[in-house]
């Protein structure tokens, strides 16, 4: 068997972003198929909660107010109390634990000089496990949108992965 093959398909398993506005770098791994299916399932299930007994009207306006949201565009609380007016405090728990979790599943490595050395990074569940002579952090301690960006690239890494491949092969 190619060895180059095997090589980029290990490769491609791993991805790295920039955090804490690039102080760092994260590396982590791709989620398996199985566990972006999980994360999917559980996200669809959050979603019907919210969406219940909503017409499609309200369910393209709850959409719209959620888009603005995230550009940091909703000005009138009332809109936004509105659309969160749905979704119960033990649901938005659950969600955080579960991306919690798949944060600590998939993040191995972190750089503090832009990927020249790597060193074991620990991501641990309660503030009291922080120690920074062992390279654990507290998964709260990320930002919103190191999480996010952690994440997407969990999520759509075997996608990635697959381009990566295919170009490979072509040439």
């Amino acid at each position: 068997m190619d060895k180059n093959i095997l090589e980029e398909i290990i490769t491609s398993a791993s991805f790295s972003v920039d955090a804490f506005d690039g102080a760092i770098k994260i590396e982590g791994r791709i989620l398996s198929p199985s566990e972006v299916e999980s994360a999917g399932l559980a996200s669809a299930l959050l979603a019907s909660a919210i969406f219940k007994g909503q017409s499609k009207d309200q369910i393209a306006k709850t959409q719209e107010i959620a888009e603005r949201v995230e550009k940091g565009e909703v000005d009138d609380m009332e809109e936004l109390l509105q659309m969160v007016g749905s979704i119960s405090p033990d649901q938005l728990e659950r969600m955080a634990e579960r991306e919690d979790r798949l944060l600590i599943k998939c993040v191995r490595r972190v750089s503090k000089d832009d990927g020249a050395t790597w060193e074991r990074l620990h991501l641990v569940s309660g503030i009291d496990q922080q120690n920074a002579q062992q390279n654990k952090l507290w998964v709260g301690m990320l930002r919103t949108e190191d999480r996010k960006a952690i994440l997407d690239r969990a999520m759509s890494g075997h996608k990635e992965a697959a381009a990566r491949l295919a170009g490979f092969r072509a040439g």
